[in-house]
Formats: structure tokens, C-alpha cells, sequence
């Protein structure tokens, strides 16, 4: 029968499975410590596969912000570059819309959203634009004129640099996918190293 009399001889015997020969020729107390240290560690691992996977959760919401974070920069890049001609526009409305807020506290906040509505003329034909970009309270005045930019190709593609959500929103997104990103492997390595610590000091593991 084989005797293990420290955790060091233990340790090179812990590989063996309960279904090999050699773990019926240990002791019951034996046994019990082998089968002890297994569900441990069968414990750890899956508290290490479940940490793993919120992290990589965590990582794919920060990839998803800086995703359309880029997105929208490419897009502004390509209106800026598309629309390369110089119209006056004139506010000829103002749009407005409800809205519903929800916080932490599940307390829902209704506040009211303005757009402005532009009128513009290229090559002797008027153009109306609407914005769907709503802001908490209006910028312009019924009559107030604007530096807008238009495709020629297709003058209803517009690019208004003073009024745009993709500039107003800068580097909002870029900035909290990394963030999310940094925390979430931040926390999946203090996890690590606090278990890989752990098992250096407990011989039990």
C-alpha cells in the first residue's frame, strides 16, 4: 500500500485518477484528502470558466462602443469628403419630440427634444432637410441661416458641421469601450493572480 507522509509526496501522486489501480491501495483518510483536492480544484476551474466568460461579455460590450465609435467617424469623414459644396441654409422649423429617460432607480424622466428643420436652394431647386439629431433645447430661431454642405451628386445628402451628433458625441464611445475593456481583463487578472497565489500558499490546492 502506498503512503504518502507530506503534501510533497502527495503532490506527486495527486495526477492519478480514483479509476486507476493505485488509488485502491491508498488509505481512507487518503482517499478522502485525494477526492477532497479534486472537488477543489474542480470548483476553481469552474469559478475561473465562469470569471472568464463575464470578462470576455465585458470585453465584446467595449468592442461594440469603440466599434461605432469608428463607424461614426468614418461616416462623418465620408460626408465630409462627399459633401464639398457650400449652401446657405435657413431654419424654417423647429421640430420637437417627447422623450423617455430611465435611471438607475428605474424613475423614468420625460423631457422634450428639439431639431431643427433647413431649407436650402442649389441650381434653382429648394431642398428641405429634417434633423433627427434632438437636443434638450433649441440652438436656432425660426429665420436664423446656416453654413450647410452638399453633395452635388445628390444635393439632399447634407453635412452641417455646426449640428452634427457624430462631432457632439467626440470620442464618448472610444473612450468607455476601453475603459469597460480595461476593466473587465483588469478584474479577470487580479482573479488570476489572487488564485495563482492562493495555490502557492496552500499546499491543499
Amino acid at each position: 500500500m502506498k503512503h504518502f507522509n507530506n503534501d510533497e509526496n502527495f503532490n506527486n501522486y495527486n495526477r492519478i485518477s480514483y479509476k486507476d489501480p493505485e488509488f485502491d491501495s491508498l488509505s481512507d483518510e487518503e482517499k478522502v484528502k485525494y477526492l477532497t483536492r479534486g472537488q477543489k480544484r474542480g470548483v476553481m476551474t469552474c469559478a475561473t470558466i465562469f470569471f472568464g466568460i463575464i470578462a470576455l461579455l465585458f470585453v465584446a460590450v467595449g468592442v461594440i462602443f469603440i466599434r461605432s465609435n469608428l463607424n461614426g467617424k468614418k461616416s462623418l469623414e465620408k460626408d465630409h469628403r462627399q459633401c464639398s459644396e457650400l449652401v446657405e441654409g435657413i431654419v424654417t422649423n423647429i421640430n420637437s419630440k417627447e422623450f423617455n429617460e430611465r435611471d438607475s432607480d428605474d424613475n423614468i424622466t420625460k423631457w422634450t427634444g428639439y431639431a431643427p428643420e433647413f431649407t436650402y436652394t442649389y441650381n434653382g431647386r429648394e431642398y428641405t432637410h429634417k434633423e433627427n439629431y434632438y437636443k434638450h433645447s433649441s440652438v436656432y430661431e425660426i429665420g436664423d441661416s446656416e453654413h450647410i454642405y452638399i453633395n452635388p451628386d445628390d444635393p439632399a445628402q447634407v453635412y452641417i458641421p455646426n449640428y452634427d451628433s457624430r462631432k457632439d458625441k467626440g470620442n464618448t464611445g472610444l473612450i468607455i469601450g476601453i475603459i469597460i475593456i480595461i476593466a473587465a481583463v483588469g478584474i479577470f487578472l487580479v482573479y488570476i493572480i489572487g488564485l495563482g497565489i492562493k495555490l502557492y500558499k496552500n499546499s491543499d490546492y
